[in-house]
């Protein structure tokens, strides 16, 4: 199973999950993934194969449930 790492910069309002377990760099992004509605945004990162590495949520407070970000 693998492990991943949640991190919350309050300042920023942004949250960020690591899903690698090593020190990947992304390479590519794919970013401004929005809904209507939506006060916050998603940024997806990927390793030079084009799997996914990592998520930020932009907004975070706007995007996450509360309790999610509370335990970060």
């Amino acid at each position: 199973m693998m492990d991943f790492r949640i991190t919350y910069d309050r300042e920023a309002d942004a949250a960020y999950l690591c899903l690698t377990e090593n020190s990947t760099h992304s390479v590519q992004q794919i970013s401004g993934i929005t809904l209507p509605d939506m006060l916050g945004e998603i940024e997806i990162d990927l390793d030079s194969a084009g799997r996914v590495i990592g998520i930020e949520f932009v907004h975070a407070s706007q995007i996450l449930p509360r309790e999610m970000i509370d335990q970060i």
